[in-house]
C-alpha cells in the first residue's frame, strides 16, 4: 500500500517530462499546467509500515544521506530520492543482485495491504509486468548517480497504474477525467 502512494508522486513527477509533439503543444501545456487530474481513486491507506519496513527505511537513509541535510537544488534531491529507492529495492528484494526487477516481489509489495481491494490486483499485475518488460533503464538521466533506473521505472508503474486504472475507481462523472488518459498518453510517450 505504501508503495501505491509513493508511485503516486512519481505520476505527478511525469507530468515534468511531457514530450508531446508540436502540433499538439498547446493541448500538452495546459496538461502541464494543470497537473494531471486525480481521476483514479486510489484505495485508503491501509496499514502503517512494518517495524522492519521503517527499520529498512532508516537504514537507508543513514547510508545515502549520513549526516547531511537535504541538498536545496532539485537536481541533487533527485539524485537521492533515487538511490534512497534504489536502496529501498536492494534491501526488500524488490531488485536482484545485478539490479534488474525482481517481479514476484514487487508484485507482492505492491499488493501488500490491498487485500481489500481485490479489484486493483489485475492493475497492479499488469502495471509491473509491463514496466519490467519496458526500457526503462534507457530513460536514465544523465549524471544518475545510481544506476538501476529505479525512478525512470517508479515513473513507468505510475502511468500503468493510472492507465490501468480499475473501471470502479476511475472518477468517469468528472468533466476533466473523460479524456485524461489519451492526453496523458499522447504527453508522456517515453514513459
Amino acid at each position: 500500500m505504501e508503495r501505491l502512494a509513493g508511485v503516486v508522486f512519481l505520476m505527478i513527477l511525469t507530468v515534468t517530462m511531457v514530450q508531446g509533439a508540436p502540433e499538439d503543444y498547446n493541448e500538452c501545456r495546459n496538461f502541464v499546467e494543470k497537473g494531471l487530474p486525480d481521476c483514479c481513486k486510489r484505495p485508503e491507506e491501509g496499514k502503517k509500515a512494518s517495524a522492519e519496513t521503517v527499520a529498512i527505511k532508516k537504514k537507508c537513509d543513514q547510508a545515502v544521506m549520513g549526516n547531511r541535510q537535504m541538498p536545496a537544488k532539485s537536481e541533487d534531491r533527485m539524485s537521492i530520492y533515487e538511490c534512497l529507492d534504489e536502496c529501498y529495492y536492494n534491501a526488500t528484494k524488490q531488485f536482484l543482485d545485478d539490479l534488474k526487477p525482481n517481479e514476484d516481489a514487487m508484485i507482492e509489495a505492491f499488493l501488500e495491504g490491498l487485500e481489500s481491494y481485490p479489484q486493483w490486483k489485475e492493475t497492479v499485475v499488469k502495471s509491473v509486468k509491463n514496466c519490467v518488460k519496458s526500457d526503462y533503464v534507457s530513460r536514465l538521466r544523465k549524471g544518475a548517480k545510481c544506476k538501476s533506473g529505479v525512478l525512470e521505472l517508479e515513473t513507468c508503474l505510475g502511468k500503468q497504474m493510472y492507465l490501468n486504472c480499475p473501471e470502479d475507481a476511475w472518477q468517469s462523472n468528472r468533466l476533466e477525467c473523460s479524456n485524461a488518459k489519451e492526453i496523458y498518453v499522447k504527453c508522456t510517450p517515453d514513459i
